[in-house]
């Protein structure tokens, strides 16, 4: 089933609204990061960001409360939740009868070099990568040579 226009461009617009929130918290130095889904009767109403610092998790200003976009973020982090982990990155979920929370907590040695103002786009192709890109990952290019197999040695 394909997504009509106006679902496509909410979901574009949930993408932009994860990654700028992200590359705002990680580039003032918190790499976990938590995305509260604000529930009633098991519907999101309200995405509220935070970033965890030394004494504790810290609410980002503006949360987010059109019902569109609050639906298709819910739908997004919870996609990103359901993979757990990545090469960059690592997700968990909590819940309570008011609230769900997806924790994502980004290994800092892998992002530290994109820290800046390109972030926020190296952020969209880490999170959301398309079916075309998993050939790309580094966990997938280190293999050991089959056992069958002979390299010759070109001069």
């Amino acid at each position: 089933m394909k997504a009509s226009p106006t679902q496509t461009t909410i979901i574009d617009e949930a993408r932009r609204v994860i990654c700028h929130r992200f590359a705002r918290m990680l580039n003032a130095g918190s790499f976990s990061v938590r995305v509260r889904l604000a529930q009633s009767q098991h519907e999101a109403q309200m995405v509220r960001f935070y970033s965890h610092r030394n004494k504790g998790w810290r609410s980002q200003p503006d949360p987010v409360t059109d019902p569109q976009l609050v639906q298709a973020i819910a739908e997004t982090v919870d996609m990103l939740a359901s993979k757990e982990h990545a090469e960059q990155w690592s997700a968990r979920r909590q819940a309570s009868s008011d609230y769900r929370d997806i924790d994502l907590q980004f290994r800092r040695q892998k992002l530290e070099h994109r820290l800046g103002d390109q972030l926020e786009s190296a952020l969209a192709g880490i999170l959301f990568r398309d079916a075309h890109a998993a050939g790309k990952d580094e966990r997938r290019t280190i293999r050991p040579p089959s056992s069958g197999s002979v390299r010759l040695k070109r001069a």
